[in-house]
């Protein structure tokens, strides 16, 4: 932060990211653990019907994990980081929005 910026540490700010990057790293976040367990569960679905309880929580957690594992690895990117860093807007208004 630069002091002619007028903002100094602990002052209350106001935030932005553009909605399309906030969007994308939503769908990277959620998007992609949650198409991980559905492949995953058609996969075993496919090689082995029917499929027990068991088995479908095992391909559910394996999907979760290359899912969480796709989504980290892809926000990890230099060009991913640099997209979803918030920009200070200005001032936060000291009267609080909440109801």
């Amino acid at each position: 932060m630069s002091p002619a910026s007028g903002l100094r540490e602990g002052d209350e700010v106001r935030l932005t990211l553009e909605p399309a990057h906030l969007l994308r790293a939503t769908m990277l976040v959620y998007g992609l653990p949650l198409v991980g367990i559905i492949l995953s569960l058609t996969a075993g679905w496919l090689l082995s019907r029917p499929l027990s309880d068991a088995a479908a929580i095992v391909y559910a957690i394996c999907g979760l994990a290359a899912g969480l594992f796709a989504g980290r690895r892809q926000l990890q990117r230099h060009e991913c980081l640099t997209r979803f860093i918030p920009r200070i807007e200005g001032r936060a208004n000291a009267v609080s929005d909440v109801s």
